[in-house]
């Protein structure tokens, strides 16, 4: 049973410690203005309004739509 419990936290995120809404592993879990949502990307960041994700090694640009951009293109 503890083999069972810890083999099923590894498999989770929890999105927030106040309530009780958790992502499989391989996800990104962002807030919304209604609650959490998950995205299936790993290591993602969230765009602001929480409904976009970004691959790992990206970020959102909001001021151009939510586009994705890389995190090294400076420009």
């Amino acid at each position: 049973l503890v083999n069972l419990v810890l083999s099923s936290l590894h498999n989770s995120n929890i999105c927030s410690e106040n309530i009780n809404f958790k992502c499989e592993a391989d996800n990104t879990c962002c807030k919304t203005s209604n609650g959490y949502i998950c995205h299936p990307i790993i290591n993602g960041s969230c765009c602001p309004d929480g409904k976009d994700a970004c691959d790992n090694g990206y970020y959102c640009d909001g001021s151009k739509g939510n586009r994705c951009v890389k995190k090294n293109n400076v420009k």
